[in-house]
């Protein structure tokens, strides 16, 4: 019986990850700055690949969780709760 299924080879991604990495080691912050997306996105222009239908949906529903918390964190009674906590601890 087999229980794998065979998904391909991952020898694109693989690649891809390495040239994004060559661009903006994590040892330096780029995730500040435009700079990573414009290379992220010229690399996989360039390679031919694009983010799949399941990715963009997750970044879609991070990028909108990110900005209901921003919201939520700059109502006066965050920073009220915030100065509370900062007290007792």
């Amino acid at each position: 019986m087999n229980l794998l299924c065979n998904l391909g080879s991952t020898l694109t991604n693989e690649s891809l990850n390495k040239t994004i990495a060559s661009k903006a080691p994590k040892s330096l912050h780029f995730l500040a700055c435009k700079t990573l997306n414009f290379r992220a996105s010229e690399v996989n222009r360039k390679l031919g690949v694009s983010p799949g239908a399941p990715t963009l949906k997750l970044v879609t529903y991070r990028d909108m969780i990110a900005r209901k918390r921003k919201a939520i964190s700059i109502t006066h009674q965050a920073k009220r709760r915030r100065l509370l906590l900062k007290q007792k601890g």
